[in-house]
């Protein structure tokens, strides 16, 4: 893919950010290297393009599983709040980390559909971003990856 003529007329999509209407299937395809976090019940709103899960728990708050890091964090007390969150720029910044994905796509690299942004080494064992190769691949794939990678880490501390 050729890169953009001119950077400034690139507007990003929910597609470039997210992917979502995950199915039942799905959910539990991708979350099967997941299970020793003990996540429980949860209902997948959608997941960033890194990976990053967003979705409800019983009790009604919305969380998300950064998949870099093994932690679940609070997001917003409710569903109503997260919908207002999730529109604004700054939210998509801290959360999807749009000026990533933007700076990607700049680059050619560009994931649709069913895919991920990944990195190479998995970012837990690199210093930064940078010193990783970044690839587009399946969001199972990448998945798996995570949930094996911080699996191993979690059990070496």
């Amino acid at each position: 893919m050729c890169p953009e003529a001119d950077d400034n007329s690139i507007k990003l999509t929910w597609d470039d950010l997210i992917v979502d209407h995950v199915t039942e299937a799905e959910a539990g395809d991708w979350l099967a290297d997941w299970t020793w976090l003990g996540l429980g019940r949860l209902a997948p709103i959608f997941l960033s393009r890194f990976g990053n899960w967003f979705f409800q728990c019983p009790d009604g708050s919305m969380n998300m599983l950064d998949v870099c890091k093994a932690v679940v964090e609070p997001v917003a007390p409710d569903f109503a709040r997260f919908q207002t969150l999730v529109n604004t720029q700054t939210w998509q910044e801290d959360y999807l980390y749009s000026a990533l994905v933007l700076r990607y796509r700049r680059r050619g690299i560009v994931a649709r559909r069913r895919d991920a942004i990944g990195f190479a080494p998995h970012p837990a064992f690199a210093q930064s971003l940078d010193a990783c190769q970044v690839m587009v691949l399946s969001m199972r794939v990448w998945q798996s990856i995570c949930g094996q990678t911080m699996r191993q880490t979690h059990i070496a501390r």
